[in-house]
């Protein structure tokens, strides 16, 4: 068994926002609370310029908040025709109009993101995961629940991919674990339809620097793991937004130790307890007691670099290429400069002697 240091843990609980999804009510229901407005100017990323009255589109929104209830169906599905050019502005009157005219923009949305046309559907669900995303309640609550359509259909597409997908009460997904070179730059793309994702793995995939500038999702993490994924340094500039992790976990990459330090400074520079723990690659594969004051070789990982070097549970490790070793934590710090492969020599005493063990490290893994 490898120490908790050494491996991504498997089964962690990421915290994530609850949502309460309130159930659809029908069109007369919402009739007496047409009245109940957003607040204005939120920032939401979606276009904010108030529609063209004069336009189609435009008195088709205004007509969403009807007195008469033919007129607002009959808006309703006028803005479901008029296809793409009704996104935009129907996303905006989602936030901006009343409780009524929240409810029916997001149904517009939502008959837009299925339908045939690829152009309009793209948009529609782009308009819908910024809603998600987005700080009224009613408007987010609604986006939500209408895109869970997609996001069914997506899930079942990930996991025939070999993704592992965490969900929360409400069914949302909030950590996705992807290996193996079938994630893409494309796959990772997909994330953006998921907008309460907090955790991320991406574990020996050929997701690329460009995939990772695409990724919306990366601010909110607040966990994530890079191993064994060909990033380089370009995505330091990426990985600076990571706003609300705890800790990003960047091992086996082809991010040089220059651009890690990059990375730690900026963490510093920007006041965030962000832990940004890189390594190499390397594996020794034993795990050791963080409490002691030394460092004590507890379980010894069965076919690992330790145990072919004839490392044993129990022996302590003194020296690492020369360098004294403390506590289990410092030897795991010289490790983390070490790639898959590379050999070091350690001083472990034995009884009355004291061996000298050379190890050709291993490759670090994650399930």
């Amino acid at each position: 068994m490898t120490t908790r240091k050494e491996i991504v843990p498997r089964g962690a609980v990421f915290l994530a926002i609850a949502f309460f999804f309130a159930a659809h009510s029908t069109a007369a229901q919402n009739t007496d609370a047409r009245t109940e407005h957003s607040p204005p100017g939120e920032a939401t990323g979606i276009q904010d310029t108030p529609p063209d009255a004069s336009s189609e589109v435009g008195q088709w929104i205004h007509q969403l908040d009807d007195d008469q209830f033919d007129v607002r169906e009959e808006a309703t599905e006028n803005l479901i025709g008029a296809g793409t050019s009704a996104v935009d502005p129907t996303a905006t009157a989602a936030i901006e109009g009343s409780l009524e005219v929240t409810e029916r923009a997001v149904r517009v949305l939502k008959a837009l993101s299925l339908s045939t046309d690829v152009e309009s559907s793209a948009a529609a669900r782009a308009a819908l995961t910024k809603l998600a995303l987005s700080k009224n309640p009613a408007a987010a609550r609604r986006a939500r629940w209408a895109i869970r359509v997609h996001q069914r259909r997506l899930i079942a597409e990930l996991e025939r991919l070999g993704a592992r997908l965490v969900f929360d009460e409400n069914g949302m997904v909030t950590f996705v674990q992807m290996s193996g070179p079938n994630i893409t730059d494309a796959t990772l793309s997909r994330l953006n339809e998921f907008p309460d994702i907090r955790g991320l793995s991406l574990n020996r995939t050929k997701v690329t620097d460009a995939g990772l500038a695409g990724f919306q999702g990366l601010s909110k993490l607040e966990t994530f793991a890079v191993i064994f994924t060909p990033i380089t340094d370009k995505s330091v500039e990426y990985l600076k937004t990571v706003e609300n992790a705890s800790r990003l976990f960047l091992c086996g990459t082809k991010i040089t130790t220059e651009g890690a330090q990059r990375l730690k400074d900026a963490m510093v520079a920007a006041k965030r307890d962000t832990n940004v723990d890189y390594r190499r690659g390397g594996l020794l594969g034993i795990s050791g007691d963080p409490q002691a004051q030394i460092c004590i070789a507890v379980n010894v990982l069965d076919n690992s670099a330790a145990a072919k070097a004839g490392i044993r549970p129990g022996d302590v490790i003194l020296t690492c290429d020369g360098k004294k070793v403390g506590p289990f934590k410092s030897l795991t710090k010289l490790l983390a400069k070490k790639s898959p492969g590379d050999k070091v020599r350690l001083t472990i005493p034995r009884g009355e002697q004291t061996l000298g063990k050379e190890v050709i490290l291993g490759s670090w893994q994650a399930d």
